[in-house]
């Protein structure tokens, strides 16, 4: 059962929210009208699932004490909202510079800002997110389960809003960007309040 009521799990939702909108803005940016579709796009889904694989197995380190953990929680999130803004800048730049030319350099430098990076500070969150902290309240459970679960829910609504409304509507790709940067924020503040209180009892979900 999907429940929200868990602030790590809204934090998960939102992150995969994020994920999966810096991914396709990415993808389309570096992709679109260009030739070799199918080659071009193994190469952004491999860079985007190895730099989650780097993420997620770099990400969660056990601490003894909810202050570590709080800012080990703080430094993921700061390294995400870091590559959100560098992916934001990026897009800005390739929407007015016309793709830079399409050239190789452009698009590497472009792989890395507006997937590989993202999806690296993201796969920290996740692991921190899955990780039982200090504390009575917080003793070991299947919580990287229940985490995957909204991060795999929010990816799903990440690429609804992006492909069937924001795309529609017209927004630019920075535009959408910096909205991932306000949900950022938000999951980090739920994350936050995940280490510092008692979590609810888990109801299944």
């Amino acid at each position: 059962m999907l429940s929200l009521r868990d602030p790590r799990a809204l934090a998960a939702f939102v992150l995969g929210v994020i994920l999966l909108v810096v991914f396709q803005v990415g993808a389309g940016l570096l992709l679109y009208g260009g030739p070799g579709l199918i080659p071009s796009l193994s190469v952004v889904v491999a860079v985007g699932a190895l730099a989650l694989a780097a993420g997620l197995h770099s990400g969660g380190t056990r601490t003894d004490t909810s202050i570590e953990a709080l800012a080990q929680v703080h430094r993921s999130w700061r390294f995400l909202l870091l590559a959100l803004v560098g992916a934001a800048v990026f897009s800005l730049g390739w929407t007015l510079g016309q793709g830079f030319g399409a050239r190789a350099l452009a698009q590497s430098l472009g792989l890395t800002l507006l997937v590989a990076l993202p999806l690296l500070a993201g796969g920290q969150v996740l692991a921190q997110l899955s990780q039982p902290y200090p504390g009575p309240d917080h003793e070991p459970g299947p919580v990287g389960v229940r985490v995957g679960v909204h991060a795999l829910a929010g990816a799903a609504v990440g690429a609804l809003l992006l492909g069937q409304v924001l795309f529609r509507a017209g927004v630019a790709p920075s535009s959408t960007l910096l909205g991932c940067l306000v949900l950022a924020s938000a999951g980090a503040l739920a994350h936050g309040k995940a280490v510092m209180a008692p979590a609810p009892p888990d109801e299944g979900g």
